[in-house]
């Protein structure tokens, strides 16, 4: 019995840690496709959108903590039902 609440608890904490890892990979994923978006965006409206490199990066951040807390609630909800 002891045996398979150890295999049950360890089975556990590898799909806890697999889902932080992925929730990791997805964040940082986010950023890096939020910022290459902004830069095209920039340079597509060169004339219209005057923006610095610094304000893409604010928005970059901004969309990145967006877009985990969406993918966060998304996880929640999976897990729940």
């Amino acid at each position: 019995m002891a045996k398979k609440m150890n295999a049950k608890l360890k089975r556990q904490i590898i799909d806890v840690s697999k889902s932080v890892a992925a929730w990791v990979f997805v964040t940082a994923a986010s950023f890096g496709y939020w910022l290459v978006v902004l830069l095209i965006a920039s340079l597509v409206l060169l004339n219209i959108w005057h923006v610095t490199f610094d304000s893409i990066l604010r928005y970059s951040f901004v969309l990145m903590i967006i877009t985990s807390v969406v993918y966060l609630g998304m996880q929640i909800r999976k897990w729940v039902r």
